[in-house]
């Protein structure tokens, strides 16, 4: 089971910031980063058991487009490792494989597309160790990145 992930790095650099919301169309009010989060919360696969739990409480912010969606799959990239890590440390080898096989997605979400290589590569890095068995690297990203309870 998922803990809910209170904050993630990633989701505090891609935010926008500055201006009012309508000065530009680069920017959007809260109203808008709700609607990505509920449209990537449909669309976003999470573990087996799991519901990705994103609130945006800040109803006066302004934020970069795609600042929900980034929100949503950070959140659940985190609930993935969360689940890989779960399963290894169980000795559940065909969760891992699932966790494994889903981590293969996130190549293709805004999140890792819209990050520069550092954090591409960083990712990249932490799958690639855990399939070679060695999940010491994402079980650090967890711990420092993904707030969980």
């Amino acid at each position: 089971m998922i803990r809910p992930l209170v904050v993630i790095t990633i989701s505090l650099i891609l935010a926008g910031c500055g201006g009012e919301p309508g000065d530009s169309e680069s920017f959007q009010n809260a109203e808008a980063v709700r609607a990505e989060i509920e449209a990537a919360a449909a669309d976003t696969p999470v573990p087996p058991g799991t519901t990705p739990d994103v609130t945006l409480n800040d109803n006066g912010g302004v934020y970069e487009p795609g600042f929900g969606r980034q929100l949503v799959q950070g959140r659940a990239m985190c609930a993935w490792f969360d689940y890989w890590l779960t399963a290894l440390a169980a000795g559940r080898s065909d969760d891992a494989e699932v966790a494994s096989v889903a981590s293969d997605q996130f190549s293709s979400w805004d999140i890792y597309i819209a990050a520069d290589s550092s954090y591409t590569e960083l990712i990249d890095g932490i799958i690639d160790s855990a399939r070679l068995g060695d999940p010491t690297p994402m079980r650090q990203f967890v711990e420092n990145n993904c707030a969980l309870t």
